[in-house]
């Protein structure tokens, strides 16, 4: 959904160009009917990057760090947003006087080239926790050269670690509750515990037994 959206801007931008190159440069002027397409073809645009690249600068950043570097990720990545913001504002007009329809293909090519982009080097994080971030990025094609097989593992074990903690945690609050209320545990408690002792030591052996 949101690459076709993004194609469609870039056809959008350049039928809109190509539109006021061909009126503008035979006649000096837009017609009503061509000035009335105009308009519909800028809502198209929008709406085209409403669906795609407004809310992905805010999306796509909030899913991609990992919660070790999620903070500062964040904040590099709104600080640059409205750098970049500020830098189109301010010379967009000036861009427009110079290129005039041209500046409708310019920023039409910069979004295909985004788009193509995302389609070959954001790995999908749809339905993935915050957790298993760095396991995505390990297994992507490109990335992975990037930040090394080891990092992946590494990342890997502390998860593996992390659930036989929590585990552990668990075994011992069941314990210390139902000991301490009725002094016994009940079959069902008994299977429970048996059930996570397992869990625990499957853990345990893909994280501190090696």
């Amino acid at each position: 959904m949101g690459e076709s959206a993004s194609l469609l801007s870039a056809i959008v931008l350049v039928l809109i160009g190509a539109i006021m190159a061909a009126k503008l440069g035979d006649e000096g002027g837009i017609g009503g009917a061509y000035a009335l397409a105009l308009l519909l073809l800028i809502g198209v645009y929008s709406t085209g990057f409403g669906w795609s690249w407004g809310p992905l600068s805010w999306l796509v950043p909030s899913e991609i760090f990992p919660l070790e570097v999620r903070s500062a990720g964040q904040s590099v990545t709104v600080a640059s947003g409205f750098v970049f913001t500020i830098l189109v504002a301010q010379f967009f007009l000036a861009m427009l006087c110079r290129m005039k329809a041209g500046i409708f293909f310019f920023f039409a090519g910069w979004i295909a080239a985004m788009t193509a982009f995302v389609y070959l080097f954001l790995p999908e994080t749809k339905r993935i926790p915050i957790e298993q971030i760095d396991k995505v990025w390990g297994e992507h094609w490109f990335w992975r050269r990037v930040i090394g097989v080891d990092s992946v593992e590494e990342a890997q074990a502390t998860e593996k670690l992390n659930n036989t903690i929590n585990t552990e945690v668990l075994i011992s609050a069941i314990m210390a509750v139902k000991l301490g209320e009725e002094g016994e545990l009940s079959r069902a408690y008994v299977l429970a515990l048996l059930l996570l002792i397992g869990i625990y030591s499957t853990g345990f052996g893909w994280s501190w037994a090696r």
